[in-house]
């Protein structure tokens, strides 16, 4: 089961399909997850990435699952 408590989940667009992060944030407020607005990343990335707080209770637990359900992207 996917753990959705324990962060605040932040998609930052780094690609060049505009409104991507949007979407996707709206997609995990449907999986449960807690979100803040989509916004754009200042620079552009060829890979997905989730970044975290490691002295955050929960948050690489959130992190780890959002990589599973969206097909294994690197957890930072």
């Amino acid at each position: 089961m996917p753990v959705v408590d324990g962060a605040i989940v932040v998609v930052a667009n780094a690609s060049t399909v505009n409104g991507a992060a949007g979407v996707l944030t709206t997609a995990l407020q449907g999986k449960a997850y807690t979100t803040v607005k989509a916004t754009n990343a200042t620079v552009k990335q060829d890979a997905t990435t989730f970044h975290y707080d490691a002295t955050a209770t929960g948050e690489l637990d959130v992190a780890n699952s959002l990589s599973v359900l969206l097909g294994g992207p690197i957890v930072q």
